[in-house]
């Protein structure tokens, strides 16, 4: 089965970035605290609740109920968002017995509409969403109108996948474009990844999975950001490894550096309490340790 174009690579970005504190806009890590609570009811009706912290103290929590609703062969998944930074936000995914493989998909959030659909089958897997602004009077909200479009072709053990993010109002400019090729055995898996955005500046980078046992996994990305520089003037390597200590545990660290970026070091941890209850926990510091180090924590709740 082919992979949307987000699935591609997806195991060795998952290894180096899982579990690790998560980076914020300017790209630094930063410590943050999340809770989350999911409950199902008799009628499948689902609901979940995400509380988090972000590095300035300010609490968010988020209550996101989905309702399935199946009409015929028709299945659909309505999901609300309301969290209390006065967001909210609606989806709703369809599929139909009838065309295997399609989901359609409709939303709306305070500032968009959207509408899109995915479709997978063997050979091929594809995504398309429009995104269109609802409030171009409030500046607070508004957004250009964009399309993202998607598309995965696998053919034996290589997937060859290319993506265009394109806004309706640059007409005569270039798109943003990133394309990759993965090259997937069942034991490791290599992908090459390159992006150019829309004020053309472009970056790439290479990701190797191997997976060394049933318990071990590591991944190695070597990635090249020129900028305005030469082609070496931002090269940076990440190191990750894994180890499931036992069917609770399962350990990681990461080490990461770079020709003009701190080298820096990570550990995180995800623990199976009990049946209902599990623990993720990671801290980051730079390998000098002239900074320092931040914290993770996430506990999250099953009924």
């Amino acid at each position: 089965m082919a992979s949307l174009y987000a699935d591609v690579g997806k195991t060795g970005s998952d290894l180096l970035s899982d579990g690790f504190p998560k980076v914020n806009k300017a790209g630094e890590p930063e410590n943050g605290f999340e809770t989350e609570v999911n409950a199902k009811g008799a009628d499948g009706v689902k609901f979940q609740v995400v509380s988090s912290t972000n590095a300035n103290g300010q609490v968010t929590a988020t209550f996101k109920p989905t309702v399935p609703v199946v009409v015929a062969d028709t299945k659909s998944d309505v999901k609300f968002s309301l969290d209390t930074a006065n967001k909210t936000k609606i989806d709703v995914a369809s599929t139909f017995g009838a065309v295997p493989g399609l989901k359609v998909k409709v939303g709306a959030n305070d500032s968009n509409v959207n509408a899109g659909f995915e479709f997978k089958n063997d050979l091929v897997a594809s995504n398309f969403k429009l995104d269109y602004p609802v409030r171009q009077d409030d500046p607070v909200f508004k957004k250009p109108a964009t399309i993202d479009a998607a598309a995965v072709f696998l053919t034996g053990n290589v997937s060859l996948g290319a993506r265009v993010l394109y806004e309706l109002a640059s007409a005569g400019k270039l798109p943003e474009f990133e394309t990759k090729v993965a090259f997937n055995n069942p034991d490791y898996s290599v992908v090459l990844a390159g992006k150019r955005d829309k004020s053309s500046k472009v970056n790439g980078d290479v990701t190797y999975h191997h997976t060394l046992s049933a318990a071990r996994a590591l991944a190695v990305r070597l990635s090249c950001n020129p900028g305005d520089g030469s082609i070496l003037s931002n090269v940076g390597v990440s190191f990750a490894v894994s180890h499931q200590v036992n069917s609770e545990t399962n350990v990681k660290a990461r080490f990461e550096t770079g020709v003009s970026q701190k080298s820096s070091a990570a550990f995180a941890l995800d623990h199976q309490v009990n049946k209902n209850l599990s623990i993720e926990a990671g801290t980051q510091f730079p390998t000098s340790l002239n900074q320092p180090a931040v914290y993770n924590l996430k506990v999250v709740f099953n009924q």
